[in-house]
């Protein structure tokens, strides 16, 4: 009986020295498993050290639970339980917002350099020459009015300035329309990075609805909001519950709802289409114009230099050329020629353009409008806005002011214009809200040219006031229109503020400021943004030197839980022939 108990307990302790020793082995293994997963976190960092967008990880690794023992806990090795990525999600949002600024400034700086060489003066061919030209043509003319050298000359210099009136004119609307294009193109590259991120979306949801990290698909996803950012102002956030970002507009927008990305549509503008407008298209269809709520990314500086820059410039420049035909037309046409002749212009004489507004709902039209008066002509763009189905008011868009309110009375025609010599009149029934555009000098910079009559005749160039032979007082009088106070006003010639170099000196002006102000913010963005992408470095960022440091580290721990593995291996041997 004694033989058996001492069996027993043998056998029990042996049992129990064996569980001692496999908890051990088992310590080796789970070290092994936890040190090979570290290398190979470090290897696939060290594999992705140039991969834009590509964060770093890290495995953790924690001790496992251990075991209650009477002496005390014992410990049962380690685990990884997490590779988790460095990643600072309000350093992100800081990268993306200023990405977002950094991108719309540097699309006007772009934009706008290129009319600043449109409107170079400083090769010496530019507009101002061209007009200074142009009145000492007729200063010279006023010395010898019957010379044909002279009129030759008058005629020359006038085709010349039309020539470069036309020519600048020609080149901002070239530049427009290529920001125009790039606005449709970026808006096909905004679908496209919204669709990427619905599809990650759905793709990181399926990947971590186990518990996992989709780290890698994490990376494209925020690669492709930053994109995204630059192209267009948004915000995100990652929903909570299903781990799926929601990107949205700075006004509130949604583009990425979970796994659905909405269009953008470049639509043609209904008041030019040569135009596109920005729509946001909603999940039933209906489309709603987002122009007006963009404010950064590199599609909120195209529509700001094609439509704030580029456009007034174009505007500027019509009603820099309207005023020059209409006051040099109003002394010709006084006048007389070597023929005896009078009342000819020398300028094709101005047309009177007219638009309905786009979004009107009533079923009023504008009439065609034409000029009543050419000599006192209204140069500045004017907008007839119907503040009920019976009154309107007048706003001068190039003043920026109100011209007045009125009553409305269909057919007839508008008596403000009347008196700026312009016949108009809209007919039918408005609502609140109508607006109709009626202006005598678009696209006057285009079309400007020297009168067909007079360019074939050199005789109806009428230099005299009266039919006196050597009469050149009224090529004087043109000619003193260079330094004449005539453009700028409100009220008419006498209350102008620029010579038509003056005004023209200062769109120049204009042009040059608008482009280093954007070329400042350029550098400023981007100055900002290094600072914020070498502070991510620091964080996310990939050190060779720090991952291999690391790789020997883990590969030492490995080697060590393979050492372990061999004592244990010495450890049964020794128990089992002791058994035996």
């Amino acid at each position: 009986m004694k033989v058996k108990n001492n069996r027993f307990l043998t056998l029990t302790l042996t049992l129990t020295l064996f569980m001692n020793i496999y908890g051990a082995l088992n310590i080796a293994r789970w070290a092994l498993f936890s040190q090979q997963t570290a290398v190979e976190v470090a290897g696939h960092n060290i594999a992705n050290v140039n991969t834009e967008g590509y964060t770093r990880q890290q495995a953790v690794i924690e001790a496992s639970y251990p075991i209650p023992t009477t002496p005390g806990q014992i410990g049962t090795g380690v685990r990884v339980t997490e590779i988790k990525r460095a990643y600072d999600n309000f350093l992100g949002s800081q990268i993306n917002s200023e990405t977002n600024l950094l991108g719309k400034w540097t699309s006007k700086e772009e934009a706008l350099s290129r009319a600043e060489v449109v409107f170079n003066e400083t090769t010496g061919g530019g507009l101002n020459k061209y007009l200074t030209e142009f009145w000492s043509a007729w200063q010279d003319l006023s010395l010898n009015p019957a010379g044909e050298t002279g009129r030759q000359a008058v005629i020359g210099k006038g085709k010349l300035l039309s020539d470069t009136f036309n020519k600048l004119s020609t080149d901002l609307k070239r530049i427009r329309d290529d920001i125009d294009k790039k606005i449709v193109s970026t808006v096909d590259e905004i679908n496209q990075f919204t669709g990427q991120v619905a599809e990650l979306n759905k793709t990181i949801h399926e990947s971590e609805v186990t518990g996992e990290n989709a780290n890698d698909l994490r990376d494209k996803r925020e690669l492709i909001i930053k994109k995204l950012a630059e192209r267009i102002d948004v915000n995100y956030y990652e929903d909570s519950t299903n781990k799926q970002a929601i990107v949205y507009t700075a006004k509130g927008r949604p583009i990425v709802t979970g796994q659905y990305a909405f269009q953008l549509q470049a639509v043609q503008n209904a008041e030019n289409a040569a135009l596109h407008d920005v729509k946001w298209k909603n999940v039933d269809g209906t489309l709603t114009d987002l122009s007006s709520d963009l404010t950064g990314g590199n599609l909120a500086g195209l529509i700001e230099a094609r439509d704030s820059n580029v456009q007034q410039y174009l505007k500027k420049l019509d009603i820099l050329s309207a005023s020059i035909v209409k006051e040099v037309n109003k002394k010709h046409v006084t006048g007389y020629g070597l023929d005896k002749s009078t009342g000819v212009n020398f300028f094709n004489v101005l047309s009177v353009t007219t638009k309905a507004g786009a979004s009107n709902t009533g079923s009023a039209t504008v009439s065609s409008g034409s000029l009543s008066n050419p000599q006192v002509a209204a140069t500045d763009n004017y907008e007839v806005r119907f503040t009920s189905s019976s009154s309107y008011s007048i706003y001068n868009a190039t003043q920026r002011a109100s011209s007045g309110t009125f009553t409305f009375s269909s057919g007839s025609a508008i008596t403000f214009f009347q008196q700026k010599g312009i016949t108009v009149s809209v007919s039918g029934s408005a609502s609140s809200g109508d607006r109709f555009v009626i202006s005598a000098s678009e696209n006057s910079a285009g079309t400007m040219a020297v009168n067909s009559t007079v360019e074939a005749n050199t005789k109806k160039i009428a230099a005299a006031k009266s039919e006196a032979s050597g009469d050149g007082d009224n090529a004087l009088s043109i000619g003193s229109l260079q330094s004449s106070l005539i453009i700028g006003g409100s009220g008419g010639a006498a209350s102008g503020t620029y010579t038509f170099n003056d005004y023209y000196n200062a769109v120049v002006g204009t042009v040059g400021l608008d482009t280093s102000t954007a070329k400042d913010n350029v550098k400023q963005r981007e100055a900002v943004k290094l600072q914020l992408e070498n502070r991510r470095e620091n964080i996310s960022g990939v050190s060779l030197d720090q991952e291999m440091t690391d790789l020997i580290k883990f590969q030492r721990a490995y080697g060590a839980a393979a050492k372990l593995i061999g004592v244990v291996d010495e450890l049964l041997t020794t128990l089992l022939s002791t058994v035996r």
